[in-house]
């Protein structure tokens, strides 16, 4: 029995002092590791269960932070297309595989990793967010924009309809219409970030501008190539309604400030 509770797959009852099954009255979701070892399991409640989805607690075998769901399935594909599309729940990574969308993973349930992310680029040099469309989702996918460029991955954003996640939009859809849309939608993650930003201000007048400025210029100064540089500046200036040169005295002005100690 210890080694049963030893695994996370029972729990002792606090009030009658006796074991449980963890997952009662859920789907089970097999968590494999990239040795096509099952380390854990994910459960999805099939009533009214809370919390919704739950996962295997930490054991010397299992850890959330460390394991990718559907990557033992999806790395091949991966490593041939050097990409990786991530979402987040494990039903969107399923429905993403059946559909013939192969380079598919989930995180498990909790904001990505840095420990995750490095485990992408161990197979591929970019990553494609596909989150839920909704405000939740949105926030999430600029957590892990910030996560996937700390280890300098290159990073796409694709972005669902309010409301929508991927495996909705497939059932309505269809697969086809779906890869169209993530070709036809897919934008690099400093246009995510822009957009974003602007959707979000109340008012574009002159702080927000200069706060927009000061939250992508970081983003668009670490780009290796200088025609990229280029191209969201003018982007950044298109969308804001101001001068290309201004954008860049900005840039000037914050480079000064952090090199002469002010």
């Amino acid at each position: 029995a210890e080694i049963v509770k030893l695994s996370g797959l029972v729990k002792r009852s606090e009030n009658q002092n006796r074991l449980y099954d963890l997952f009662r009255h859920r789907i089970i979701f097999p968590i494999f590791q990239y040795g096509q070892d099952v380390v854990g399991f994910g459960g999805r409640s099939l009533g009214e269960g809370i919390p919704k989805y739950l996962n295997t607690p930490e054991t010397e075998l299992f850890s959330k932070r460390r394991n990718l769901y559907g990557l033992t399935q999806a790395r091949e594909s991966i490593r041939e297309a050097n990409s990786a599309i991530l979402v987040e729940g494990y039903m969107d990574c399923i429905k993403l595989q059946q559909s013939g969308i192969k380079n598919v993973v989930a995180s498990l349930g909790t904001a990505l990793t840095e420990e995750q992310a490095h485990l992408l680029h161990r197979y591929s040099e970019k990553v494609i967010v596909l989150y839920d469309g909704d405000e939740a989702g949105q926030r999430e996918t600029l957590r892990a924009i910030s996560v996937l460029r700390s280890v300098d991955l290159k990073v796409e954003v694709v972005s669902l309809p309010p409301g929508k996640d991927p495996d909705e939009y497939i059932d309505i859809y269809g697969k086809e219409e779906f890869w169209q849309y993530i070709q036809n939608n897919r934008i690099n993650h400093i246009e995510f970030k822009l957009n974003r930003c602007i959707n979000t201000s109340k008012n574009l007048d002159m702080e927000a501008k200069i706060s927009i400025i000061d939250i992508l210029k970081e983003d668009i100064q670490s780009l290796s190539s200088a025609l990229e540089k280029d191209h969201y500046v003018k982007l950044l200036a298109q969308k804001m309604r101001i001068e290309e040169n201004l954008v860049y005295q900005e840039f000037q002005s914050a480079h000064n400030k952090r090199y002469s100690g002010q």
